[in-house]
């Protein structure tokens, strides 16, 4: 339910985003887990403006220090998916796309042309992404590679996958309904092993196709990065009720890798009723140099209340230069997210 609850409000908050950043590319991770060295569900979304050139190929490479169990079984499911698509058939209408995530047999592609051509490196898996949107459904293999030479400093696995054009017609081999990928938020359950602690980055590389065409612009690829605080989480949250004042007062701390996060905002949500339909913008508080904070406000009545850190980002990117023609576009920091609060005024 606390995912539920997060991944509503991590909508709603990174809808929001400044014209000037309009047309960048993301990469948001996002762990339910942040302990060290344990199994957590976790978020791979990757984003591409539809005033960008379609994506042909996007490749995220997990960092050092995780692990994947790759030991499911063909037709295990992992996760679910959602998308959206700028369906150009539909007169480039945006529309929503509901999945799956399963894991697929490696084998079926050692002789595919089109997957070689994606790919050609021995797989470690291969997981399968189903999109349904407009009663259309949409396959996409993601390749799972264990990363060699040059690329083990960018992690220690790489996710690729390689797209249709939404430019050329479905019975030229082009996209269903002419779909151009906006977002694709991969919801991974069972598979992501977290590494120890610090400060991992995740990187992604998204390669345009030539505008109006299905030939792969290699000159266009851009890079985006998250970084993944690990531990990333709150400690000492208090709550206190003064019949004097009749307010509550909520103090914390916000920890990131076992530091404290100074200047960091810090939301409550809050509402009368445990559902997120009832959850409204409550209060703001901003870190000082210990990661503290604390919140003063008026209770008259009972309040189911959540606490969050919205994603931050960076531009330009801040950990090194990058690889990719078009270099680094944006660096963004996980989000954090800490308890599901009751707030009871005393008599």
């Amino acid at each position: 339910m606390r995912k539920l609850i997060f991944l509503a409000l991590l909508a709603g908050a990174l809808g929001i985003v400044p014209s000037a950043l309009a047309d960048t590319q993301e990469l948001l991770v996002t762990p339910y887990t942040t302990t060290g060295g344990v199994k957590a569900d976790t978020d791979i979304d990757v984003f591409s403006p539809d005033t960008s050139a379609p994506t042909a190929k996007f490749a995220v490479y997990v960092p050092t220090g995780f692990d994947l169990d790759l030991t499911g079984a063909p037709g295990t499911k992992i996760g679910d998916a959602s998308a959206v698509l700028l369906a150009k058939q539909l007169g480039g209408t945006k529309v929503q796309a509901t999945g799956s995530l399963t894991v697929d047999d490696p084998a079926k592609y050692a002789s595919d042309p089109s997957a070689q051509a994606c790919d050609a490196s021995p797989h470690a898996a291969v997981w399968h992404l189903t999109l349904v949107a407009s009663a259309q459904s949409i396959d996409i293999p993601i390749f799972v590679d264990r990363t060699t030479g040059a690329d083990t400093a960018l992690g220690s696995f790489v996710l690729q996958a390689c797209l249709l054009s939404p430019d050329v017609a479905p019975e030229q081999g082009g996209a269903p309904l002419g779909a151009q990928l906006i977002d694709v938020d991969l919801e991974t359950s069972g598979v992501v092993v977290n590494a120890p602690t610090g400060r991992p980055v995740w990187h992604a590389f998204v390669t345009p196709f030539l505008p109006g065409t299905a030939t792969v612009d290699p000159a266009g690829v851009v890079e985006v990065r998250c970084i993944e605080p690990l531990p990333h989480s709150f400690s000492h949250v208090k709550v206190s009720y003064s019949k004097t004042t009749k307010k509550v007062t909520i103090s914390g701390s916000l920890m990131m890798a076992g530091k404290p996060r100074a200047a960091t905002r810090v939301h409550i949500d809050a509402g009368p009723k445990a559902t997120f339909d009832s959850l409204k913008p409550w209060a703001v508080a901003t870190t000082g140099a210990n990661g503290s904070f604390s919140i003063v406000k008026p209770l008259p009545k009972t309040l189911y209340a959540f606490v969050y850190v919205n994603a931050y980002f960076a531009i330009p990117c801040s950990t090194g230069p990058s690889s990719a023609p078009k270099g680094c576009a944006r660096e963004d920091t996980s989000p954090a997210f800490g308890p599901a609060l009751v707030l009871k005024p005393k008599n």
